[in-house]
């Protein structure tokens, strides 16, 4: 692959005077759900086409719904599968119930209107009714329903370890993508693939009955993660994912970004499973960010070798969406410390959003980063509604983006803005709850170019957390 030529945009705040800060406007949601009951309850993916939303995640002792209500059988958690129609309506609505932790990570909706599952389950577990066995560890789950929600097949990985799916992505002729990470050996069918100790990723390709077709791995000292998947028109498939020490991929090795603690990065695969190409250099190495040295030997300078004045970027996680001519966006989040801290386990005091735009071709075109002193980033999605690219994020603090001010300090709260055709946020809104901390945990693009957030809904006032989901129009 060619050098990137990267267009990286730097704001000069010295060189003219700043404008005048304007307030975050309020947004309200068309629709509001709480998916609540005794316990906790957590939406981890969300779905839309057409007129059908999907919405998956977990929950332990009891989940209520509109007129569904789940119990687990004691003290392990369950998954669960809503479809829904646009107007809210349960459409239909699954339970994994079993005798193990089990969790629904990723769901997704193909053309002919079948929902893909994605996820992991432990010893035995019904999925969709029908009985299906798992391993005493982590098993990995890829299963599909018709489009009615009544069950097509279910399949769950083998070997030892743990092993789960965390990204789908529905394929063309009802094909379908699935990656996750692993310890230990894994394998869908004839090929089993071997992780390093720390854990490698892997990406798999199913056909449309849930015969896997082929499977690679992500390899490389420490563990590799994926985040996303997206594809591409031409049937190939968009991966974002991070690591720790190093990526081998493609029959290449890709060294870490020393001012983070896990390095983004974009890989392009065929159909058939060849690499394309890898795009790792989405974040810039900062010379004032560095790995603390926990060895106790002290470090070069003679402080304590426990302590560094720049603690590393805590990377958080990336996404991926397509823009116009085959463009690819991407969204990461990630902390970082100001100041002297002495362990890397400590919370980070400040946060920024990155956002990355390549070509076709993986090269780098333009790199923003919107830093937020006072204030943590949670989350954030890129989504297309109709024909704008929205960010979709939480934070909680006083954060300062676009040109606007959000002075309020207290409570998570959800952030949405309208990215433009150079990359660059405008029209920052917000959505709070009086004394309620809202955690995105999935955004999609729903029917008529509106927007469904999925949030952890913590109240101070009420014991767990339940789920809550959000239809905002645009």
């Amino acid at each position: 692959m060619r050098a990137a030529q990267a267009m990286l945009v730097f704001t000069c705040v010295a060189c003219e005077p700043a404008p005048e800060e304007r307030e975050f406007a309020n947004v309200e949601p068309t629709q509001s759900h709480l998916i609540g009951g005794a316990g906790f309850q957590a939406v981890t993916a969300l779905a839309s086409r057409d007129d059908l939303v999907v919405v998956g995640g977990g929950f332990t002792e009891e989940l209520t719904f509109a007129d569904t209500i789940f119990a687990t059988a004691g003290s392990d958690s369950d998954g669960f599968v809503l479809g829904m129609s646009p107007d809210g309506r349960v459409r239909f609505a699954h339970q994994l119930a079993g005798t193990g932790d089990d969790l629904i990570e990723h769901v997704s909706v193909n053309e002919a209107g079948e929902i893909l599952l994605g996820g992991r389950v432990t010893e035995s577990v019904r999925v969709a009714d029908q009985p299906l066995a798992a391993r005493t560890s982590w098993t990995a789950l890829v299963a599909k329903l018709y489009a009615d929600g009544s069950p097509a097949w279910s399949v769950t990985s083998s070997g030892d370890g743990i092993h789960r799916i965390s990204a789908l992505a529905a394929a063309g002729d009802g094909e379908l993508y699935a990656g996750g990470d692993f310890t230990g050996n894994l394998g869908f069918g004839g090929e089993v693939l071997a992780a390093e100790n720390a854990g490698d990723a892997f990406l798999a390709r199913f056909a449309a009955d849930g015969e896997p077709l082929w499977l690679i791995s992500l390899e490389g000292d420490g563990a590799q993660i994926v985040h996303d998947l997206r594809v591409a028109n031409d049937g190939s498939v968009l991966l974002a994912g991070s690591y720790a020490a190093s990526l081998l991929l493609g029959g290449r090795e890709y060294p870490r970004n020393p001012s983070f603690d896990r390095t983004p990065f974009v890989a392009l695969i065929t159909a058939e499973g060849d690499v394309r190409w890898v795009q790792a250099g989405l974040t810039a190495v900062d010379p004032h960010q560095d790995h603390i040295d926990h060895s106790g030997a002290g470090a070069a300078d003679g402080t304590d070798g426990g302590v560094s004045l720049h603690a590393p970027n805590l990377f958080d996680r990336i996404r991926i969406a397509t823009g116009p001519d085959e463009r690819v966006l991407t969204v990461a989040t990630y902390g970082h410390y100001t100041g002297l801290h002495s362990q890397s386990f400590e919370a980070p005091t400040a946060s920024a959003l990155l956002i990355n735009e390549l070509s076709a071709d993986g090269e780098l075109v333009s790199r923003q980063s919107s830093e937020a002193p006072h204030s943590l980033f949670q989350f954030a999605a890129l989504v297309a509604a109709q024909s704008e690219m929205q960010l979709a994020a939480s934070f909680s603090g006083e954060l300062e983006i676009a040109g606007h001010k959000d002075p309020d300090s207290g409570a998570r709260k959800l952030l949405f803005a309208t990215l433009n055709g150079q990359g660059a946020l405008e029209n920052p809104r917000k959505f709070t709850v009086n004394d309620v901390s809202l955690s995105m945990t999935d955004a999609v693009a729903g029917s008529g170019g509106a927007l469904w957030v999925a949030a952890r809904w913590s109240d101070p006032l009420v014991p767990g957390d339940d789920a809550w989901l959000g239809r905002f129009e645009p």
